[in-house]
């Protein structure tokens, strides 16, 4: 799945990512029926200075609005709402909420997301009666003099043997566009 959204939508990748970025979380979310809204959160704290993770997720079935899809707050990864709102953040009650109310990750089996972990985010309720599964896969953007450091906050969840010998964008990108052909 990693490869056909790669090679389905590189030069989004090559854009964002310079060749040396790693993969460091690969796996599946999943919202079983009867899961309660998740807590309001972004996946690592801002920092100008620190290396840049977006996550693609890739729908493995439809996801309708009964199954509680993730919700996300446009423009909730900038440094100015990170700097003067995001600690006073509230959710529902909050003022910012009411006039800026989430957009649904509505998706269809095969759709995929590509989101900057800065960006406030929570998993909907799944009121329906199905298992909702995503999976997911993040690229790290390499040091760099202007970020040389690891954002705070996030998991790395990766197996083991993905940790010891870490995949780049570049490895991938070759293998997506043999697949192509």
């Amino acid at each position: 799945a990693v490869l056909r959204v790669l090679g389905a939508y590189g030069s989004v990748y090559t854009q964002l990512f310079p060749q040396q970025s790693e993969v460091v979380e690969l796996g599946c979310i999943t919202s079983r029926p009867g899961a309660s809204q998740q807590s309001i959160h972004a996946d690592v704290k801002f920092a100008s200075n620190a290396r840049r993770i977006y996550t693609t997720f890739v729908a493995l079935q439809d996801v309708p609005m009964e199954m509680g899809p993730t919700l996300i707050w446009k423009g909730s990864h900038t440094e100015f709402f990170c700097m003067f709102y995001k600690r006073w953040f509230k959710g529902p009650v909050d003022e910012y909420w009411a006039e800026n109310e989430p957009v649904p990750m509505l998706m269809r089996a095969g759709d995929c997301v590509l989101m900057d972990t800065r960006v406030t985010h929570a998993g909907g309720a799944n009121v329906s009666d199905q298992q909702r599964m995503l999976m997911h896969f993040s690229f790290m953007t390499p040091t760099t003099a202007t970020e040389p450091h690891m954002p705070l906050g996030f998991t790395n969840n990766l197996v083991p043997e993905l940790r010891a010998r870490p995949v780049r964008m570049d490895t991938l990108a070759d293998k997506a566009a043999l697949e192509l052909m």
